[in-house]
């Protein structure tokens, strides 16, 4: 799709795995932006952070209100593959009782398509 995303769809979930190591304050307008360009309607969207070391701050507001538009719009947020670190900061900030986060791929894809 773009520089910071690869994009697919797997039986209805539209998968976009993050290609960034780092998503820094640098990288994050362009990387928002980017991200606004995913249709939202009805949309499953599996965010894959398996690529991802670390993040700003900005990145979890980001995924709020990602999470947010989907809700709206009758579609859902789902995160998966994060690395260790990552995912300490995610269940930390409590996101994953705001959306769900799976190990890898398959198994998001599994609850995802239920």
């Amino acid at each position: 799709m773009g520089k910071f995303l690869k994009v697919e769809h797997i039986r209805g979930v539209t998968v976009a795995q993050v290609t960034l190591e780092k998503i820094d304050s640098e990288a994050m307008e362009p990387f928002s932006k980017e991200m606004h360009t995913l249709p939202e309607k009805n949309m499953i969207l599996l965010l894959d952070l398996a690529r991802v070391e670390y993040f700003f701050s900005e990145f979890l507001e980001l995924l709020l209100r990602l999470h947010k538009r989907l809700k709206k719009s009758k579609g859902k947020l789902a995160l998966c593959s994060p690395q260790a670190t990552v995912r300490e900061i995610l269940f930390t900030t409590r996101f994953d009782k705001i959306m769900p986060i799976f190990d890898d791929e398959n198994e998001a894809l599994q609850a995802l398509t239920v």
